[in-house]
């Protein structure tokens, strides 16, 4: 049976750290297109039972209830000052413009590792401004969780993308000389 040829480390860490580079931008754009859609989107949370199909019978009711009174409210500003809303959309633009950092980060990551840092400081300060802001807006203390998650699941491909690239960067990745030469 003939040998199958093994691919060169460097050239797998390489491919595997644009892919995760090239989910980040795709995950930060998906990301962009919800905050448009907001009223269908809770909507749709909310009749679908995701949140609970009522308080009462709810899996978890005080989330169901603060969603249903999110909605609510965006009824009313979208009726009465839907003009509002453009803060959603510049929102929205920001995380696209972010994923487009990503996107063209992934056609050299070894040289653009500082968007990797940028990204993983984000995800960072996603934390902070979770721990402080929701309360101060008077939202429900499990927010704080809603949004932390958002920058834990953000950091862990960026520490995938970070440690594909540190292993790069050490001499063990770097590709066997041809025998019989000096590289």
């Amino acid at each position: 049976m003939p040998d199958l040829p093994v691919e060169d480390p460097r050239r797998a860490l390489l491919r595997r750290t644009r892919a995760w580079m090239v989910f980040y931008a795709a995950a930060l754009v998906a990301s962009a297109l919800t905050a448009v859609p907001v009223e269908w989107e809770l909507r749709t949370i909310l009749s679908a039972g995701w949140a609970g199909a009522a308080p009462g019978t709810s899996w978890w009711p005080a989330m169901h209830t603060f969603l249903a009174r999110v909605l609510e409210a965006v009824r009313d500003v979208g009726a009465r000052h839907p003009f509002l809303f453009y803060g959603y959309d510049w929102l929205a633009f920001g995380i696209g413009v972010l994923g487009i950092l990503f996107l063209g980060a992934a056609r050299d990551p070894a040289r653009n590792v500082w968007v990797v840092h940028f990204g993983l400081i984000c995800c960072a300060l996603v934390l902070a401004f979770a721990a402080i802001v929701p309360h101060l807006r008077g939202l429900p203390w499990f927010w704080t969780f809603v949004d932390g998650s958002f920058g834990i699941a953000g950091a862990v491909p960026l520490l995938l993308v970070l440690r594909d690239l540190r292993r790069l960067e050490s001499p063990a990745a770097a590709p066997a000389a041809p025998s019989g030469r000096v590289p």
